[in-house]
C-alpha cells in the first residue's frame, strides 16, 4: 500500500540512485537515512508535523541532484570528467575519410576471440549481469578500485570485488580486468574534494609501498582468477591522476613486478588514456618514453576511445590511427597489444561546442558494429564499452542496456566475427571491405560513405544488417550499400 508522499518520492530517489553506478548510490542511501532519521530536523525545516513529509521529500530531491550531478556522471546530468577540457587538435573533425587501405595492424592474420568483446557491468558487484554473452568484463565503477577497497593501512573490504569475480566466473566468463587505481584517502599524498572516486584518489601515494602492498594483497588473493590489471584509469585527466607521467611509469613498474611473480599468466596493463582532450598529449607521449626507459614493463597499452560529442564513428577511427603512430613512433616492441578499454559515443565534451548526444535505433546497432571493426583494424584487440545498466543511463549516447540498440549491436559484432580469422580492411573509392574467412568459408563487412552498389561475389548467399536482420542474396546480384556495415557471407549465421 502507498504510503505518504514523502515516503514515495524517498522510495523513487533512492530507486534512482540504486541504477546509477555504484559510486553515487551509496553517498545517497547515507544522506538518505540522515535525513529520515532525524525528525526533529524534519519538523523544524517544516514548521510542524503536517509540513515534514514534504520538506523531507524536497531535502532529499536537494541532495540527490548534488550526489549525481556533482560527483561523478549521473544519468540526469551528463557531465563526463573531461567535459570541460579543451579538445586536443584534430578531435573535432567533422568526418575522417577513409584511406585506400589500413596501416599494418597487428591484428590481422589473427583469429579473433570471444576476448575481443569486452564490457562494463554495472552492479557486477551485487550480482547483476547481462541477458547477452560478453568475453571479458573490466571492472570500474564497481567499487572494487584500491581507494574502495584498502579503507584503511590495515583494512580491507574485499566483499565487492569478492562478488563481482564470482558474479562473472558463474557466468562462464573466463577473461577479468581489474583497475588497481586509485589512491585511498588515507595513503594520498594530498586530497581534493573533486578527486575520483574519492578525495585523494587521483594523488599519488606519499608512499609508494603502499601501493606495493596493495598490488601484493590484490594479485594473491585473485591469482588464477581476475587474467589482467589495468594500472590506472584515465591517467591524463587531473580527476583522476595529478601525479606526473614519470611518476604512473614508476607505479606501473613496480606492479609488474608484483603481478608476475604472483600470478604469470595474468597481463600487466598500462595506465589508460582519453583521445579526445588536449590532457592526452600532456600525458601519452612522456608516459610512452618513461616506459620505454624502464623496459616496456606492460603487456598491453590500454587507451578510451571516446570521441568528442558530436563525432561519428569515422571520427573514432582517425583518433585510433593517430594514436596507433603515436605508439609506433614510441618504439614499443610487437609484444605488445593495444586495448580500447572503455568507449561510447555522445559524451558531452570537449568544451561547450559538443553538448551531449543520443545515438539510438538502428545507428546505436551500426554504430557499435563499426566500434569494434574499427578496432581491429586499427590493431586493437580488445574492446570494452561503457557499460550495460538495468535501466538507461543518461551520460551516455549508446545503451547497452538488455535488449537495447547498443547490446543488439554489441551481439551483432560478437556473432559476425569471434571465432573468424582477420584479413583486414581496404578502401576503392568510397567503399570500405574488411575481409573475413571462417575455415574454408570466406565473408565480407561492408559500407559506404556515400550511397553505393556492388556485386555479390560467388560465394554470397546471405547478407546481415547490424541489427540483426539477414536476408538470402545469389552471386553476380546488386548489394546496396551505406553508412551502416552490412556482412556478406557464405552461409547463415547462428543464433548465438
Amino acid at each position: 500500500m502507498p504510503g505518504s508522499d514523502a515516503d514515495f518520492h524517498v522510495r523513487n530517489l533512492t530507486n534512482q540512485a540504486a541504477q546509477a553506478p555504484d559510486r553515487r548510490m551509496v553517498r545517497v542511501r547515507k544522506m538518505t537515512r540522515r535525513i529520515t532519521r532525524s525528525p526533529n530536523n524534519a519538523r523544524q525545516a517544516g514548521h510542524g508535523r503536517a509540513g515534514a513529509p514534504l520538506t523531507v521529500a524536497l531535502l532529499l530531491v536537494m541532495l540527490v541532484g548534488m550526489v549525481l550531478s556533482g560527483c561523478s556522471p549521473a544519468p540526469d546530468a551528463a557531465t563526463p570528467p573531461d567535459a570541460d577540457l579543451p579538445a586536443r587538435s584534430g578531435s573535432t573533425i567533422a568526418s575522417a575519410a577513409p584511406t585506400s587501405a589500413d596501416p599494418p595492424a597487428r591484428t590481422r592474420g589473427e583469429v579473433i576471440t570471444a576476448t575481443t568483446f569486452g564490457m562494463h557491468v554495472d552492479g557486477v558487484q551485487r550480482g547483476a549481469w547481462p541477458d547477452y554473452q560478453v568475453g571479458s568484463i573490466r571492472l570500474w565503477d564497481n567499487g572494487t578500485a584500491w581507494s574502495q577497497v584498502q579503507i584503511g593501512a590495515d583494512t580491507f573490504a574485499w566483499d565487492a570485488l569478492d562478488t563481482a569475480v564470482v558474479t562473472a566466473t558463474d557466468a562462464g566468463l573466463q577473461d577479468i580486468v581489474l583497475v588497481l587505481g586509485s589512491t585511498p584517502t588515507w595513503a594520498a599524498v594530498e586530497t581534493k574534494e573533486k578527486d575520483y572516486p574519492v578525495p585523494g584518489a587521483a594523488a599519488p601515494p606519499r608512499d609508494p609501498t603502499r601501493w606495493d602492498a596493495w598490488v601484493e594483497a590484490v594479485t594473491t588473493r585473485y591469482a588464477g582468477r581476475i587474467g589482467a590489471y589495468e594500472v590506472w584509469n584515465e591517467a591524463d585527466l587531473p580527476a583522476m591522476w595529478r601525479g606526473t607521467p614519470q611518476q604512473m611509469a614508476d607505479l606501473t613498474t613496480r606492479a609488474a613486478r608484483i603481478i608476475r611473480r604472483n600470478d604469470p599468466a595474468a597481463l600487466v596493463v598500462g595506465a589508460s588514456t582519453g583521445l579526445r582532450t588536449a590532457a592526452h598529449d600532456r600525458f601519452f607521449g612522456p608516459y610512452l618514453s618513461a616506459l620505454a626507459a624502464q623496459g616496456w614493463p606492460v603487456d598491453v597499452l590500454p587507451i578510451h576511445g571516446y570521441p568528442p560529442a558530436l563525432a561519428t564513428p569515422d571520427d573514432r577511427y582517425r583518433l585510433l590511427q593517430q594514436v596507433s603512430a603515436e605508439i609506433r613512433a614510441s618504439g614499443a616492441p610487437d609484444r605488445i597489444a593495444v586495448w580500447d578499454t572503455e568507449v561510447n559515443y555522445g559524451l558531452a565534451g570537449p568544451g561547450t561546442e559538443n553538448p551531449h548526444t543520443d545515438i539510438t535505433g538502428d545507428r546505436a546497432a551500426a554504430w557499435v558494429v563499426r566500434t569494434f571493426l574499427d578496432s581491429l583494424r586499427s590493431g586493437i584487440s580488445r574492446t570494452y564499452p561503457y557499460i550495460w545498466t538495468p535501466e538507461p543511463y543518461a551520460i551516455l549516447g549508446v545503451q547497452f542496456g538488455d535488449g537495447s540498440p547498443g547490446a543488439r549491436g554489441f551481439d551483432t559484432a560478437r556473432r559476425w566475427l569471434s571465432g573468424a580469422t582477420w584479413n583486414g580492411c581496404s578502401s576503392a573509392a568510397d567503399i570500405t571491405t574488411c575481409r573475413l574467412q571462417r575455415g574454408q568459408e570466406p565473408a565480407a563487412v561492408l559500407w559506404s560513405q556515400t550511397p553505393e552498389s556492388t556485386e555479390a561475389p560467388q560465394w554470397a548467399r546471405f547478407t546481415c544488417t547490424a541489427n540483426g536482420n539477414c536476408d538470402p542474396v545469389v552471386a553476380g546480384q546488386r548489394i546496396r550499400l551505406g553508412t551502416d556495415p552490412l556482412w556478406i557471407g557464405s552461409r547463415e549465421l547462428p543464433e548465438s
